[in-house]
């Protein structure tokens, strides 16, 4: 047997109920972004025959992103996610943001940017929304917070006051 020059692979121990004619082999979990392949050489000791098990490994699942929480002004603008992913995946804007962070149409090969309008808050109050990175085909998700700060509002409760000619608080 030749085994593969590699540290994820390894030769079994054998215990007392395993069979003497198969062969076992540990494979360690693969924690990288990228698959990877290893082959074992099988020889026969008296001859020239020779057989090959090829040992293919899926890679670490992904959704890698720039920041997970942005503050946008009132203003409103453009905001573009950078992410890195080796899966495909959807996303999803929180419900109670869905009227003002409204996704713009872009999109890239595997190093994205997904380039969402953020619309005016003309509100007094702070608001806060997520968007939801989640893989199709795996459990792989990412959280997005995008908090965006309250317009610059003078709210007067009443708009006309009168006043004895004593004056008065």
């Amino acid at each position: 047997v030749k085994m593969p020059d590699v540290d994820w692979v390894q030769s079994a121990a054998k215990t007392r109920g395993m069979s003497s004619h198969t062969l076992y082999y540990t494979i360690a979990p693969n924690e990288t972004y990228d698959s990877r392949e290893a082959e074992i050489i099988f020889y026969d000791k008296n001859s020239a025959v020779k057989d090959t098990l090829k040992i293919m490994q899926v890679q670490k699942d992904a959704i890698l992103l720039s920041e997970n929480e942005y503050s946008i002004s009132a203003d409103g603008g453009t905001l573009d996610i950078v992410l890195q992913t080796n899966i495909e995946y959807s996303y999803s804007v929180s419900e109670i943001a869905s009227d003002w962070i409204v996704a713009n149409q872009s999109r890239a090969l595997r190093k994205e940017i997904l380039s969402f309008s953020i619309k005016e808050n003309a509100t007094g109050y702070n608001r806060e929304g997520t968007i939801v990175f989640n893989g199709i085909s795996s459990g792989v998700s990412e959280i997005v917070t995008i908090k965006q700060m309250q317009s610059n509002v003078l709210v007067v409760n009443q708009k006309e006051y009168r006043i004895g000619s004593q004056g008065g608080l």
